[in-house]
């Protein structure tokens, strides 16, 4: 009997630890600006749980408004207090967005991301005039992703402006300045004469630019600003975010399509065919491509509401999505399963592709559809984002909310 006394004891006590620990690392993991949609609440759904031990302080009503002194606003920037049973554990501010009335679109778009210099994809060795095997760039400390901004304290942003640097370097010891992904750090390195091309090398692999096709998500008339892809765009060499200094977006028509299969993702095959860019992208993260339309004559006629995140349910939906000659059409899905404890808020939920058309044409999602915007209920609730690779009929997507938290910071 006291041996069993113990062990629950022991059981219990792990228990209440681990839920301290749990408790203590959610305190600590809610963020200390939060973004919420007019009308709606911040959710804790995530902590799963411990949710419902978790609130926002007074400041907000039970519709999710923030007030002022009792005051209902739609909009603006407050202070407020995350409670654990209602003891305030965590101040942050809390920005509450407004519900724009949003344009969707799913039409093609070229994208093209420019870097803030020359960003390293590897490095490989070369015979030198001497016969020699080298790899100069072994001198450098590079991780892939790491960008180059500076040969000998002068600005590049190109490989013509990188190679033209070097070429007046000659073979004298270069000071390269390399902005790393926590900090900048300077490196030098001496330059040797390729046998092959003449020409003096230090064997990195650098990229300045990166292009594509994508589908665009929706259109803000109000401001003429735009969200794209639901999804970063990430350097398929380095498998990180491409380092964005500045960028456009393109018309763009679609040439064909392969079809995805179990194993196998698909793809749409496009073609840039607008001379002068569409407008110009300023952020590439996590939850899509976003930027200002140079011109446009979108009113707010095609605009339709945004859906709360607390408003998106499973169950029919449908998707606007190019993947022909046709133009844009509708096409049926349905959201299978609303995934709040997901940390990556660009696989928000699970989406089907149930439209018999769209499956013949392309087997489900393809790449190249990311982007495309879900509608239910008249509303915009989120774009498609990833495809299953094992069933391609099934696929992620993220919620409009989560675009339109992101864009409301680069305002």
């Amino acid at each position: 009997m006291k041996k069993r006394k113990i062990l629950l004891s022991v059981i219990l006590l792990t228990i209440l630890t681990a839920s301290a620990c749990r408790i203590g690392f959610i305190c600590y993991s809610v963020p200390d600006k939060i973004y919420i949609m007019e009308g709606e609440e911040y959710r804790f759904d995530k902590y799963h749980i411990f949710s419902n031990l978790f609130s926002v302080s007074s400041a907000a009503d039970t519709s999710g408004a923030l007030s002022r002194e009792g005051r209902i606003d739609s909009s603006g920037t407050y202070t407020a207090n995350i409670q654990l049973l209602n003891i305030p554990v965590k101040t942050v501010n809390v920005n509450v967005i407004d519900k724009p009335m949003l344009i969707p679109c799913g039409t093609p778009i070229g994208i093209k991301l420019y870097a803030d210099g020359l960003e390293i994809i590897g490095s490989e060795s070369f015979v030198n005039s001497e016969g020699v095997t080298v790899n100069p760039a072994e001198a450098i400390p590079f991780r892939k992703g790491d960008v180059i901004t500076e040969v000998n304290g002068i600005r590049v942003k190109t490989i013509q402006e990188f190679s033209k640097e070097m070429s007046k370097n000659k073979d004298n010891t270069a000071k390269l300045t390399v902005s790393g992904r926590k900090n900048t750090y300077t490196a030098s390195v001496t330059p040797h004469i390729d046998s092959g091309s003449h020409k003096f090398r230090i064997g990195l692999i650098v990229r300045d630019s990166i292009a594509g096709i994508g589908t665009l998500t929706y259109h803000n008339p109000a401001d003429n600003t735009f969200g794209a892809l639901g999804h970063a765009i990430e350097d398929s060499d380095t498998d990180i975010i491409f380092p964005l200094s500045r960028g456009s977006v393109e018309e763009a028509s679609i040439l064909s399509v392969s079809k995805g299969k179990k194993g196998v993702p698909g793809e749409i095959h496009g073609m840039f065919t607008g001379r002068h860019s569409m407008g110009n992208i300023t952020v590439n993260c996590p939850q899509g491509i976003f930027g200002t339309f140079k011109n446009s004559d979108s009113s707010l006629e095609n605009a339709i509401p945004v859906a709360a995140i607390s408003e998106t349910k499973e169950g029919k939906a449908h998707i606007l999505c190019t993947v022909n000659d046709e133009g844009t059409q509708k096409y049926d899905i349905e959201i299978e399963k609303i995934l709040h404890m997901s940390s990556d808020t660009s696989k928000g939920m699970v989406i089907k592709i149930t439209d018999s058309k769209l499956l013949a044409t392309t087997g489900g999602i393809v790449q190249g559809m990311s982007g495309s915007p879900i509608i239910q209920n008249g509303k915009i609730v989120g774009a498609v984002t990833h495809v299953f690779v094992n069933d391609p009929t099934r696929g992620y997507g993220i919620f409009i909310e989560n675009m339109l938290a992101e864009a409301e910071k680069i305002k």
